[in-house]
This record gives C-alpha cells, structure tokens and sequence, in this order.
C-alpha cells in the first residue's frame, strides 16, 4: 500500500486559527469590528473537492456568502453554489487539469452575478487599506492568490478566502480551502503581501487580490445569458483584427460625417463580425451541451427551476417571450429594480451607433441574427450591439464614446462581456498550444492540479512539480530515479 499524508504542519511563522493565540486575534477582531466577513463566511466554508479547485471552491464560498441566486438547480429542487457549477468561462476539465488564473477566476465571478475587481501591483498600504475596510463589512469579501512558498507552506500558487484583520498584530485570518492540507491561519500583511508578488508564469503578472461585492447587474449579465457556444467567440476574436482596424475610427474621428454616413460606414464592418460569430457557432438554434457549452446553464430556456420559496415541482423560469416571471428572484432585489436596469440598458443601446447600423442592415435583409442571440431582457438587435460593441472595445478600448457608449451601466455590460471574450480567446489559444509562443514549454499551472508542472531549468526535461497533486515529484538529485513527492494527495509518497 503507498504511504499517504494527513495535513501538514503550519510555518512556525503563521498562526493557526484554533491556537491560543490565534482565537485570542479572533476575539479582538471581532471586538474591533474588523472580522464582519468571517461570519457569512464561514456559514458557507467548504473543503476544495480536487486538487485544482481552490480558486472555484473559494469562489462558490463567497457567491453563497453573497446570497446570489444561482438561478440553476444544485440537486434535488435547490439552487446552490458548488464548485460544478461553475462552468463559465473555462470548462470544467480544464479547470481540473491546469486550475485558475486570477483573472479566470475574475471572469467567473462576473459570469455568476458578483462584481469582481481584480487588484495586482498595488503597494503594501493599499493592501491593507481594502482588507481592513473589507474585513470590516459583511457584503464584500476579498479572494488572494498567493504563492505558498513564500509564506512557508509546499505547493505553489493557491486561492483562498481573507475572513478577518487583527489591527494588533498587523495580520489576516486566511480560511484556507484545502484543509486537508493546512487548517485556517493568521499571517501578517506583509507575509501575505509578499506572497503575490512571484510572476504567474501563465499571465506573465503577479498574483494580487480580488474584491468582491454583489453586482449592480444582479446575477444575470449578458455574458451569461447569449447562448453561443464557449469557443465561437474565442475563434471568431481570430478574424476581428483584420476587420476591426484603427483606420475606422480615424476616418470616423476626424471627417465631418453625419450620424446616418457613420452608421453606413460601420454596417458592413459590424454585419462582418456578426457573420463570423454565426459562422464560427456552425448555424445551431440551441446551446451544445456539456461544460463547453454557453456561458451559464441557467439562462437556457429549457431550464425548469423552482420558483423561489418553492420546495415542490420545478415550474419553468421564464415566459415564452424570454422575460422573466414574477418569481424570478432577479425581480426580487431589495436594492435597485433589475428590470429598471436593463430598461436603462435598453435605451443606451439603441442609442449607440453599432444599434443602429443592426437595425439598418436587418431593414435591408443583409444580416440575420442567430437565434442563440436571443437574451432575457433584451432583444436580438440590443444583444448583438453590445457583443459587437465588447468586440470593439477589445480592439480599441477607447471607441465608446465614438460609437455613442455613455459611462453608464451600458459601459458596465460592455466590460464584463470584454472579459469573457479575452477568456474565450485565452481557451482557444490554449487548445491550440499557442499561451506563449516564444517559451512553449515553460508553464506554471496556479493551482493544486496534480499534472501542475514548473520547468525552472535549461534542461526541458527536468520538472519541478510543486503542487497538491498525488503525482506531484521533485526532481532535487542527479540519481533520476530518486524523487520526493511534498503534495497535498491522498496517494503523496516518499521514494
């Protein structure tokens, strides 16, 4: 039988939350006000369930402390949070082989109704500026990526919940999510700080932090709600380029057009790219299934959950119009009526000039609108606009104020779906080997995957494999045969 391992011990540098010392920080926390966080955290706590899910357990943690509606049944007639239904963005099985980037796990976040900004180069005092203004708060939460072995710990990069600051000692309560690994502990600022600043060898960048709140979208923006399929827009970011070019917007900037010259000048441009992202779908009318399918499942329309409060029979979401019902617990918000939202967001769209170049091209019979780019809450021309307007944004981020884009809440919904297309793109680029073309080998996964690999050497075949994985080895001898598995599996073994 292979030796295995229980836990390992906390750095003598950290402080473990069930010491002495460490509840003697919590009390004083929460005496102080600064462990709000804690509490709605720790109601929804849960133990990563794969080696590479730290950044989606930690994520399913906040969503749930947030009390954002997954709007798609868990099991049984309940709608939950769990790391499998966080299927946006990246599929599943890549998740489970190579984990998150932070700005992964960002997209994800956005994708299930949380406002998520991603914090990174950011100086030691503004770090602990937003993790105590937070930690003092019971609606905001922050997730830090970090690199385990600066703080002491074996592994490498890892994601996990800040739940308190302790003023005192200058330090965080961090409830690690693999605890079967290491139990929740106190580090200092700076410890945690210093942890973010090795290179993600992936995005080239350090790690950081990301704050969290509820998004003022609710929980269904319009990345989550177009029903394409998870690589067409990737694919279809392959052609823009050569579609989407400065020239455009210099001739759009500096003639003396009219509205109706520029409108005609972006038709063919826009009814291009729509055309390309029809083309790239392969012409289906419904969302492919499995975890490389849409965006979310649960804007599908043959989705049946169970309305809210009710325990019983599913009964259908949504009208046969695509609106809402009444029990749509997006209807529900206590804050800022969701439907008033994307009225507003309505009215922006239609007053943009990819809108109306749409609306032109559909009057001339010169473009048809798949049927995927029926959304809830807005029509198919308003939901093409705002993908084409993403599109443009990417390509050159400061046209939406030429296309007629206020810094509203269109703007916002802009954003967000620019974010998933960069993550659509990165998927593709990905399938296809292409992440980095001048060092194809070298790869650092950030996460507990137990394929993660660090080449840190000349030698190509030489691996360097810090994670949690049971396969996890390290090659620390000129005898090959000679390997000592540090990981966080069940199966870890000393040679």
């Amino acid at each position: 039988m292979p030796k295995s391992f229980y836990r390992r011990p906390l750095p003598s540098s950290l402080v473990a939350f069930s010491s002495a010392e460490g509840r003697k920080r919590f009390v004083e926390a929460v005496s102080d006000g600064t462990a709000e966080s804690f509490f709605p955290l720790v109601e929804q706590f849960q133990t990563q369930s794969e080696p590479a899910y730290c950044g989606l357990t930690s994520l399913s943690v906040v969503l749930n402390a947030l009390a954002i509606d997954p709007q798609r049944i868990w099991k049984g007639p309940w709608r939950w949070f769990s790391e499998e239904l966080l299927d946006c963005c990246l599929p599943l099985e890549h998740v489970m082989t190579n984990g998150t980037t932070i700005d992964d796990f960002a997209c994800i976040a956005r994708c299930n109704g949380a406002s998520a900004a991603v914090v990174r180069d950011v100086q030691l005092h503004k770090f602990r500026q937003d993790v105590e203004e937070i930690c003092s708060t019971s609606s905001r939460f922050t997730v830090i990526s970090f690199d385990r072995q600066s703080i002491g710990q074996t592994g490498s990069g890892h994601f996990s919940p800040i739940a308190a600051f302790h003023r005192a000692t200058d330090s965080v309560l961090v409830l690690d999510v693999a605890r079967f690994k290491y139990s929740p502990f106190w580090a200092t600022v700076t410890q945690m700080y210093e942890s973010m600043m090795p290179l993600d060898k992936v995005t080239k960048r350090p790690r950081g932090y990301v704050n969290m709140s509820r998004s003022l979208l609710g929980s269904i923006p319009l990345s989550c709600r177009l029903r394409f399929s998870f690589e067409t827009i990737g694919l279809t970011m392959k052609g823009v380029r050569k579609v989407i070019t400065p020239e455009l917007f210099e001739a759009i900037r500096t003639s003396d057009l009219s509205e109706d010259e520029r409108v005609d000048s972006l038709a063919t441009v826009v009814g291009e790219l729509i055309n390309r992202v029809s083309e790239f779908d392969g012409g289906s009318n419904s969302r492919p299934p499995g975890p490389t399918g849409g965006c979310c499942k649960k804007m599908h329309p043959s989705v049946r959950i169970p309305e809210s409060g009710s325990e019983g029979s599913p009964n259908p979401l949504f009208k046969k119009d695509g609106k809402c019902k009444e029990s749509c617990s997006c209807s529900k918000r206590n804050t800022e009526s969701i439907q008033s939202i994307f009225s507003e967001l309505s009215k922006q769209t239609r007053e943009s000039l990819v809108y109306k170049a749409v609306v032109k091209l559909e009057s001339k019979e010169e473009l048809h609108l798949p049927d995927w780019l029926t959304s809830i809450h807005m029509t198919p021309e308003e939901s093409a606009s705002i993908l084409v307007l993403a599109m443009f944004y990417i390509e050159v981020p400061d046209s939406l104020g030429d296309l007629g884009v206020p810094n509203l809440v269109l703007k916002t919904e802009i954003l967000a779906l620019a974010e998933q297309i960069r993550s659509s793109e990165k998927h593709v680029l990905c399938m296809h080997q292409k992440l980095d073309t001048d060092k194809p080998k070298e790869q650092e996964l950030d996460t507990d995957d137990p394929k993660e690999q660090e080449l840190d050497t000349d030698d190509p075949k030489q691996q360097k494999l810090d994670t949690d994985d049971p396969k996890e080895q390290e090659l620390d001898t000129d005898d090959p045969k000679k390997q000592e598995l540090d990981t966080d599996d069940p199966k870890e073994q000393v040679a």
